[in-house]
């Protein structure tokens, strides 16, 4: 995002998220979130948690979309 001159958001995060978590791409999934909140000091929003959850879940790793959604409550 930098590269193209912009400056990352909650929102630029999940749309990009959202996209990788459609085409089963955990890791980018992962990797984009850790980003926003380490880098960028983004806390997590229901939007970009809800990105990882997608994620999870059309990878068939129940588990891990479970934890996320416990953590949202």
């Amino acid at each position: 995002m930098e590269t193209l001159g912009l400056k990352p958001n909650d929102e630029s995060y999940n749309q990009v998220m959202t996209a990788f978590a459609k085409n089963r791409d955990i890791k980018m999934v992962e990797t984009l979130n850790k980003e926003a909140e380490e880098k960028y000091g983004i806390k997590p929003s229901k939007y970009r948690r809800n990105a990882l959850i997608l994620a999870y879940t059309k990878s068939n790793d129940g588990l891990n979309a479970e934890k996320v959604l416990r953590e949202m409550v």
